[in-house]
């Protein structure tokens, strides 16, 4: 195997050691090179008071938030978990049984639900 140095063209055998170290800069390298920045990735330069260009006003048109206030069908217990539903049920029970106490609200004969006074 031969070993090319500037214009000269050496010939020496590579030694184990040689071998590992080239291959070790190699992988380096390969590694290295995942992390560099592409030049699809970059951003051209643009006049300052150039008008937004198409990509740009839809992503500003994405970036709303979007709140869907319909919840039919989600099982909130595993959305919020167990520990926390049950926690909540107990203060639920907890602030009805003061209000009960208190006689601000009143069981409801027909529905069976607790009312406000």
């Amino acid at each position: 195997i031969t070993l090319l140095l500037s214009r000269n063209i050496i010939s020496q055998p590579i030694t184990m050691k040689t071998a590992a170290v080239a291959t070790a800069l190699l992988a380096t390298a390969a590694s290295v090179s995942a992390f560099a920045p592409s030049a699809a990735f970059t951003r051209q330069a643009s006049p300052l008071f150039a008008e937004a260009t198409a990509t740009e006003k839809t992503t500003k048109v994405k970036n709303e938030l979007f709140l869907d206030e319909n919840f039919d069908g989600v099982n909130i217990v595993r959305l919020m978990g167990l520990q926390k539903m049950k926690k909540k049920a107990r203060r639920n029970k907890r602030k009805l049984n003061e209000k009960i106490r208190e006689g601000t609200v009143v069981k409801d004969e027909a529905t069976g639900e607790w009312t406000p006074k």
